[in-house]
């Protein structure tokens, strides 16, 4: 599967409604835990919830359906 562009993934995760976001946030693969209490969940904006999910597909360079690398377009040569 080819590499997402950093575009691709703001994009993606603009269109999804506050139901997907949170399901995405639950499916993540990280190598650290998001355990968001329902509670949390419900009282966050879906701005605030997309601003979350972008926050850590960004920090683990992967898509959480896919697993596929971010694209390397954001690093320095020889990087």
């Amino acid at each position: 599967m080819p590499e997402e562009t950093l575009e691709e993934i703001v994009r993606q995760v603009q269109e999804m409604g506050r139901v997907e976001v949170v399901e995405a946030l639950h499916q993540l693969a990280l190598a650290f835990p998001l355990d968001f209490s329902q509670d949390f969940l419900a009282q966050c904006t879906e701005e605030r919830l997309k601003h979350i999910l972008l926050a850590a597909r960004l920090h683990t360079g992967r898509n959480a359906k896919s697993e596929a690398p971010l694209s390397k377009q954001t690093q320095s040569p020889g990087a």
